[in-house]
């Protein structure tokens, strides 16, 4: 027998997925309401508002069936939490949320010329039309929840803690350096690797300090590492020193969703005498980080030991004295793993900066020439780095590009 259900009544019992229909600016709710409505003047101003959804955002023009499938592979709902979360949905949970995604396909194959019965076919054909194509079958809809997550882990492998607000945010921009791009420190980024391979692995794996001398790829490790093995469930949370008491809050927000693992970094970690904010960082890498089994911390720093000591920590009664500095050194011990990155000689230097114009199809240039550029800019800089190797890299190209001579 036929289903003769109205399809508004349909939407109406809808519960899985009633949070992305009742969403005033996503496809869905403008859908429900066009099938609603009776007035010419709301149903056109409808169509505009659905039609402008479509072509307005970015990139090539959606068709109808892609704009929902977009919109209900971010929603948050019963189903997409569970799996986002390590549950197996049940099997009751499945079976709705299926009846419920093929009335949303029946929204899908909706066009102005479907209400021609309620409205005259005069009014129908001044209003905007879109493309329909078939919707994607449910199982699509699953696998994408449990390869990208849904909410604001949808589609996004970096973010970043929002002190101010309290909440995590996708990071639009993330830097896309690979690990071919970083030269030499082979043996300090096979480290970080291997620890990144087991955390992934589910095996145990350490917290991180990468410290060393400015601008010898401590930061760009950890983005490249990110870059690397995203597509096996990597994602890395940019937290900053300011925000270290939110520790707790930043555990809650990213511990349960359990088909990721998250490394939260935090950049240029020191402390200066006086504050008291690494005691909240060491109780979380020996407390709450330690018991989360998708959470470690990868930290970069110019210090070995990440609290300033000053003479006056060494002054007054000696028991005490050696306790305070005792606990202000045992911080950098919470990190397992601790990996050094020092500046390179110059025969190390030369050599990044020539893989650099290498991996730039840059060459004619003699190895004495080249040390000789490489050595002037180290002297004007006042050492050499690989970032440094990068900046007159940089020079070099735009110089040859531009046929002009390389001045710096």
């Amino acid at each position: 027998m036929k289903n003769t259900v109205p399809l508004s009544v349909k939407l109406s019992s809808v519960s899985v997925f009633s949070a992305a229909l009742k969403d005033e600016n996503g496809a869905l709710c403008i859908l429900e309401k066009m099938t609603e409505t009776t007035d010419e003047k709301t149903f056109a101003s409808l169509c505009s508002k659905l039609y402008s959804r479509l072509i307005c955002d970015g990139g090539k023009p959606k068709t109808l069936s892609e704009k929902i499938f977009a919109q209900l592979t971010r929603d948050e709902n019963p189903l997409s939490k569970q799996i986002l979360c390590g549950i197996k949905p049940s099997r009751e949970l499945l079976s709705r949320a299926e009846t419920e995604y093929g009335y949303i396909c029946e929204l899908v194959r909706l066009t102005p010329e479907y209400f021609s019965d309620r409205f005259s076919q005069e009014f129908v054909s001044v209003l905007p039309v879109w493309k329909t194509t078939p919707a994607k079958p449910f199982s699509a809809l699953i696998n994408s929840y449990g390869k990208n997550g849904c909410g604001v882990f949808y589609d996004s492998t970096a973010f970043s803690w929002d002190e101010r607000a309290k909440k995590l945010s996708p990071v639009k921009s993330v830097n896309a350096i690979k690990l071919s791009d970083l030269k030499e420190y082979a043996e300090e980024k096979e480290v970080v690797i291997n620890n990144t391979l087991a955390f992934l692995k589910g095996l145990p794996a350490n917290n991180v300090l990468l410290y060393g001398d400015r601008g010898t790829g401590k930061s760009s490790t950890v983005h490249a590492i990110l870059n690397e093995y995203a597509k096996d469930g990597l994602r890395l949370v940019e937290m900053s020193k300011s925000a270290i008491t939110d520790f707790p809050l930043l555990v809650a927000a990213i511990s349960a969703a359990k088909r990721f693992k998250f490394v939260i970094f935090i950049d240029d970690l020191s402390f200066s005498d006086g504050e008291n904010d690494y005691a909240q960082l060491k109780a979380a890498l020996e407390g709450s980080i330690s018991k989360t089994p998708n959470i470690l911390i990868y930290a970069t720093s110019n210090r070995r030991h990440l609290i300033k000591e000053t003479h006056a920590d060494r002054q007054g009664d000696e028991v005490h004295v050696n306790d305070s500095v005792q606990e202000q050194l045992s911080l950098s011990d919470r990190f397992g793993l601790v990996v050094t990155f020092i500046n390179p000689d110059k025969k190390e230097f030369c050599g990044i900066l020539k893989a650099i114009l290498q991996d730039r199809k840059i060459d004619g240039f003699d190895d004495e020439t080249l040390s000789l550029y490489a050595e002037r800019y180290a002297i004007k800089k006042g050492g050499r780095s690989p970032r440094a190797a990068r900046q007159l890299a940089d020079i070099i190209e735009s110089s040859i590009k531009t046929n002009t001579e390389i001045l710096f």
